[in-house]
C-alpha cells in the first residue's frame, strides 16, 4: 500500500499546472529548434562536445539539454542565432 501512495504522489507532482521555463528542455523540443531529427540531436549532444547533457533520474525520464547549449549549437554549426523566444516557442507547441 505504501508503494501505491508514492506512486500517486510521484504523479501528482510531475502534473504541475504551469511549470516555469527551466534551464533544460526535452531532447525532442531542441531537434524542432535545431531543425534535425532527435537522433541527430542525441548523437551531438551526448558525443561531450557541447556540455549541458543530462539524463533524468527514472528510466522513462526524457533526455534534457541545456538551453544555452542549444543556442551555442546553432551559433557554432548552423551559423544562425536563437532566442529564448524561439525555444519557448517550440515548447508550447
Amino acid at each position: 500500500m505504501k508503494r501505491r501512495k508514492n506512486f500517486q504522489l510521484g504523479v501528482l507532482q510531475l502534473k504541475r499546472a504551469d511549470p516555469a521555463p527551466t534551464k533544460y528542455v526535452s531532447a525532442s523540443i531542441a531537434a524542432r529548434v535545431l531543425y534535425l531529427s532527435k537522433v541527430q540531436v542525441l548523437r551531438y549532444f551526448a558525443g561531450g562536445e557541447l556540455k549541458g547533457f543530462r539524463v533524468g533520474p527514472d528510466r522513462n525520464a526524457a533526455v534534457k539539454i541545456a538551453r544555452s547549449s542549444i543556442i551555442e549549437f546553432a551559433e557554432k554549426y548552423q551559423k544562425r542565432t536563437i532566442k529564448q523566444d524561439e525555444i519557448d516557442q517550440c515548447a508550447k507547441g
